[in-house]
């Protein structure tokens, strides 16, 4: 008689047999493997140069570098890593490393200000320790990604240079040694190393392509343009009609500072008011509208606002586009547009994207501007956008 197997009794898997192993992940394919597809984007191989500085016998090396690079140069939470190559080892009391970060202020007429915001100190090596310090004593100090402003944690700003404000980064490696018979030099030799910063900023999202021109990309894709309209009016005891001043920019507002910013300006109103301002821009010999990219710098220290710096770092080429059809048939009391279209670029020294470090805030602007005439004043008019250092897809 056959018993049936109680509930609790226990059935016996299959022995496990382990699995291969994952292949080691690499960059490129193996040579039995074959690319089927890659994004836009990729993480761009790491410097695998050195930076040198020598102070007497010793010689600091840093490693991750861009051996045609100036100075070395670190990305938001870079590794600052190396090793310190030290003569008369023996002789070592004390090694120390020092990061730090200043905010200056160069303007004339003005007492020479500087602050500083990033002071972060690691010790080495000490003399309690009970193992002497190697001859080559490797080292590796990881960047914050922010710093204290008060209460409040604010990120890095990039390191920059201008007639009138910087910001500026060091490392400083500090060799403390006793005196003996065979060393009579300073007991310290603090060596300094200027390095950049350089955090990468991307827009959220792609930017559309803009290929068909204005008034057909607006048509098929309104909701990719943004409209900025100002009323022009005229002087007080003038006896003209107001003109509206439009200008169309890409609706993300953010865009790389290598790329080529679309824009339209349209100037709509009475012939009359038109033709007024048309001929004064021709009398003069000036445009009568220019669009260009205006950079504004502010430096808070100490919690007060002590500088507000302009300048321009990008201009652009318009270009006139015909009237519509019928325009020639408009009275002088009748109303008419004229239209311009063209690119802005960001001038090609321009290394750094908009920020706001809070001590430091770096905000940039496209501004139209309407040339004056006897009945209208000069008008401008500016709209924010942020810069930033890639396109959405490298």
């Amino acid at each position: 008689m056959t018993t049936a197997p109680s509930a609790s009794s226990t059935v016996l898997l299959p022995p496990y047999t382990p699995s291969t192993p994952a292949p080691s992940y690499s960059y490129t394919p193996r040579e039995d493997e074959c690319l089927v597809a890659q994004s836009g984007r990729h993480k761009p191989h790491p410097d695998t140069g050195t930076y040198l500085k020598r102070s007497g016998r010793d010689t600091i090396v840093l490693t991750g570098q861009d051996a045609s690079a100036a100075i070395p140069t670190y990305r938001r939470r870079g590794l600052i890593a190396g090793f310190l190559d030290l003569a008369a080892r023996e002789t070592i009391t004390d090694l120390a490393l020092k990061i730090r970060g200043k905010v200056s202020l160069h303007i004339p007429d003005m007492v020479p200000t500087e602050c500083t915001f990033l002071d972060e100190s690691i010790g080495l090596w000490s003399m309690s320790e009970e193992c002497s310090p190697l001859s080559q004593l490797p080292f590796a100090y990881t960047l914050p990604a922010s710093f204290k402003a008060g209460s409040l944690d604010r990120p890095l700003p990039p390191s920059y240079s201008s007639p009138q404000s910087s910001i500026a980064y060091t490392l400083q490696v500090t060799i403390t040694r006793r005196r003996t018979r065979k060393f009579f030099g300073s007991p310290k030799n603090t060596v300094c190393i200027p390095f950049g910063y350089r955090p990468r900023t991307r827009p959220g999202h792609s930017t559309q392509s803009f290929v068909a021109g204005f008034l057909q990309d607006v048509k098929t894709m309104p909701e990719e343009w943004r409209e900025h309209a100002h009323r022009v009016t005229g002087k007080a005891k003038a006896d003209v009609k107001p003109l509206d001043l439009q200008l169309y920019i890409p609706s993300s507002g953010v865009f790389a500072l290598d790329e080529s910013i679309p824009f339209h300006v349209q100037l709509t109103g009475a012939v009359s008011s038109l033709q007024e301002v048309y001929r004064a821009d021709v009398q003069k010999g000036q445009r009568l509208v220019e669009v260009k990219i205006v950079r504004q710098t502010l430096v808070t220290i100490n919690g007060m606002r002590t500088a507000v710096l302009q300048s321009v770092i990008g201009r652009a080429d318009l270009v006139s586009l015909p009237p519509g059809a019928g325009a020639e048939d408009n009275e002088v009391d009748g109303s008419a547009s004229l239209d311009w279209s063209g690119d802005l670029r960001v001038n090609g020294d321009v290394e750094v994207a908009s920020f706001d470090a809070g001590i430091v805030r770096m905000q940039d602007f496209i501004v139209v501007e309407l040339g004056p005439s006897a009945n209208f004043e000069r008008v401008r008019h500016s709209h924010s956008i942020r810069l930033v250092t890639d396109a959405w897809d490298t």
